[in-house]
């Protein structure tokens, strides 16, 4: 795919390669640049039906990241695993259903280059017709 867009009135080029690697479409590479040589990559490779395993490349004017991550997901929770190379972070979060319309879940990060724990806890409320989600961090006190 090439391609160019509009951003604040100035042309953006972008220019994207997908190579799906089976006939599903399920294992795949994707890689996109600009003129600039940002470059964001992701390879996705489904290890099982209900376990994922992802890798992801960033390279660009905002800063580099180099991140794998598996992913568990059944009926009724998700849980993911993400190790970030270059920022040497790990971090595991995990949602449950309770019921239908209520799960509960909570994310931690510990920055192996600082030595510091992070955490959340999160709630969401989904009745197919009206949605609340809440998040308290634990480092920052913030609810949103």
């Amino acid at each position: 795919m090439l391609g160019s867009s509009q951003t604040q009135n100035q042309p953006y080029y972008n220019y994207t390669l997908i190579l799906p690697l089976d006939d599903k479409q399920e294992k795949s590479a994707r890689i996109r640049t600009d003129l600039d040589f940002n470059v964001d990559g992701e390879f996705t490779w489904p290890l099982s039906d209900s376990v994922g395993f992802k890798s992801s490349l960033t390279l660009g004017d905002n800063g580099n990241a180099c991140s794998v991550e598996f992913d568990h997901n059944d009926e009724s929770s998700s849980t993911q695993f993400n190790i970030n190379i270059l920022n040497k972070s790990l971090t595991f979060s995990c949602m449950q259903a309770l019921t239908p319309a209520v799960a509960l879940g909570g994310l931690g990060t510990f920055s192996t280059s600082k030595q510091e724990f992070f955490s959340a806890v999160n709630a969401v409320y989904d009745d197919s017709g009206n949605t609340v989600a809440a998040s308290y961090d634990f480092d920052t006190n913030n609810v949103s």
